[in-house]
This record gives structure tokens, C-alpha cells and sequence, in this order.
């Protein structure tokens, strides 16, 4: 479990208050809002049955969604569970290729709180990565606009990966095809 230290819940950016304290007093010169730790809950968001015949799951981090900070792990039904691939932001499906390729899809690339901050006018652009056979860093296969709020990923026997995307987006919902 990951520990963020940031500004207590609903006080981002929040300035101190203007007015008179009770008794008359002016509040004191008061600095940034304290910073507070907080327990990165992870949640599991897809589980696929690898090439090895192993578990893999793919982790959706929880608030404030820290960006590089999801990881898929791999799982041998009683033995200790490893981390595979690491670098992930906001993972919502895996799939493998037919030549063993690990194929991540990110709902959100530049991380969830970018999208619903409020005021924000960043749309929700995801990401589909290749992590290569036995592991490794990852490698960024597409991203952009054509890629908004992705949500399950399947890789074909001829290579190709499907991804749906607009999941947020009612109405909207596509399916797009890359060609790594």
C-alpha cells in the first residue's frame, strides 16, 4: 500500500479565511494547508490467465491516483504474488498477444484526479503500453484523443489489440483497433 502526503481532503488550494476570528482577533498569517498522509488503496481491476499459466492483475490505484504508481502483479494460486510490469497510471484492463506480450490499457493516462479536479478542462485521454514477454519496462503502443476513458482491452490471434473507448461517455461508446 503507497502513502501520499497532501493537503487534507477538499482543501487543495484552499485559502485562509478573510475574516475576523471569534473575539476579535485577526486569524494569524497562516501558510499551505497541512499536508496529511494518506493510505493509496489499490483496487484490482482485471485478472487475465497468462501465457504460463499464472494469474495477472492489473491495479487501478486509488485517490489521488498517483501517476506511474499502478502495477500488474502476477499470481501462482500458493506462492507469495510478484510484481510483473510497473509504470502504470489508472490500469482498467490487460490482455496478452499471441506472441506473449503483455498489453496494458490506462482509462486515464495522465491520472484520474487531471480529469475531475475541479475546474478542470482536461479531457480523459487513456493509453494502451506493451510490456515485452517475461516482463520489463513498459512501452507506449497508442495515446490521444481517439483513446478517451478506455475500457476492456482484448489482443487478437493476429496481433492486433481492441480496446473500447468513451466509457464516460454516454452514448459515446466506440471500438477502436491498434496495430502495434
Amino acid at each position: 500500500m503507497a502513502r501520499w502526503s497532501g493537503p487534507p481532503p477538499g482543501e487543495e488550494g484552499a485559502a485562509p479565511p478573510d475574516e475576523e476570528m471569534a473575539g476579535g482577533e485577526a486569524p494569524a498569517e497562516a501558510g499551505p494547508p497541512a499536508m496529511i498522509p494518506i493510505d493509496v488503496q489499490s483496487v484490482p481491476t482485471t485478472v487475465v490467465r497468462g501465457p504460463d499459466g499464472a494469474y495477472y492483475v492489473g491495479e487501478l490505484t486509488g485517490a489521488p491516483f498517483p501517476i506511474g504508481g499502478a502495477s500488474v502483479h502476477r499470481v501462482v494460486p500458493g506462492e507469495a504474488s510478484e510484481i510483473y510490469a510497473t509504470g502504470f497510471t489508472n490500469i482498467i484492463d490487460i490482455g496478452f498477444g499471441p506472441d506473449e506480450t503483455l498489453y496494458v490499457a490506462e482509462i486515464v493516462h495522465d491520472g484520474l484526479m487531471s480529469v475531475f479536479a475541479p475546474g478542470s478542462e482536461v479531457p480523459p485521454i487513456g493509453a494502451v503500453l506493451a510490456v515485452p514477454p517475461g516482463g520489463g519496462l513498459p512501452v507506449m503502443v497508442a495515446t490521444g484523443e481517439q483513446l478517451m476513458a478506455l475500457g476492456g482491452l482484448a489482443a487478437a490471434d493476429d496481433g492486433s489489440v481492441y480496446v473500447t473507448t468513451n466509457t464516460l461517455m454516454p452514448g459515446a461508446g466506440a471500438l477502436v483497433k491498434i496495430t502495434p
